[in-house]
This record gives structure tokens, C-alpha cells and sequence, in this order.
């Protein structure tokens, strides 16, 4: 069976596509640990969700922009909890 890899991108919005993305975080051997949905305060008007997630490794690319929102070469990080190595 092959491995699933959870993937979370975030995406700039202001000129150029609007989905460029600037920030992407892979993890393996992901679990979400805990799931909690509520809010504190009555003025706040949308729920609040706080999810933790337990994993093992993740890895971590971010692609800076220039002032004209252009895309420079993207910088790439990543760190094994299992080895306690970065990557």
C-alpha cells in the first residue's frame, strides 16, 4: 500500500494567479491527535478549531517573492522526530 503524505499549501493572494504558493508543509506518518471545536468569546461571531496533529517527520518549502511578486528559489527544511536529525 503506498504511504499517504499529508499536504498543507498556502497560498498568496495580490497580483499574479492569486494560488501562487508560498508555503508548503509535507508530513509523514501524520495522526491527528486531537480535535477541538468552540469558541470563547460572545462577540466572536465564527467558531474557533484548534487541531493537533502528531508526525514524525516533516518537511518545510518556502518560496520568498520579490517586491514585484516574483518567485525566488524556493528554501527547503525538513526535521525527523524519530532521529531527531534534520533533513
Amino acid at each position: 500500500m503506498e504511504q499517504v503524505k499529508p499536504l498543507l499549501r498556502l497560498t498568496k493572494t495580490g497580483t499574479g494567479s492569486g494560488g501562487d504558493i508560498y508555503m508548503e508543509y509535507i508530513l509523514k506518518n501524520a495522526l491527528i491527535f486531537r480535535c477541538d471545536v468552540g469558541g470563547t468569546d460572545k462577540n466572536v461571531k465564527r467558531i474557533i478549531k484548534n487541531i493537533t496533529i502528531s508526525f514524525v517527520e516533516i518537511g518545510v518549502r518556502y518560496t520568498p517573492y520579490d517586491e514585484d511578486g516574483n518567485a525566488q528559489s524556493p528554501i527547503s527544511v525538513g526535521f525527523n522526530t524519530a532521529t531527531n536529525t534534520k533533513k
